[in-house]
């Protein structure tokens, strides 16, 4: 089980996890290399304050503080 939530966890599209870095070279074809990136970038800031308001909100359920800590080094990185 800790395995499989792992697994989906870091196949979320934000960009330092191998999800984001899977979408970025899934569209780098289609838009170039600036374009993608900067538009993974962008959705990686928004889907990174959301994870962060997901810990902050749903206490112990959603891992609580970990989630919020989680968002915000996916945050800095």
């Amino acid at each position: 089980v800790v395995n499989w939530a792992l697994l989906v966890f870091n196949l979320l599209p934000l960009y330092p996890l191998d999800g984001g870095q899977m979408l970025q070279a899934a569209l780098w074809p289609k838009f170039g290399y600036y374009k993608s990136m900067i538009g993974v970038l962008t959705w990686s800031i928004v889907g990174n304050i959301l994870l962060m308001m997901i810990g902050l909100a749903g206490g112990p359920y959603f891992g609580g503080g970990l989630t919020f800590f989680i968002g915000l080094f996916n945050l800095i990185n």
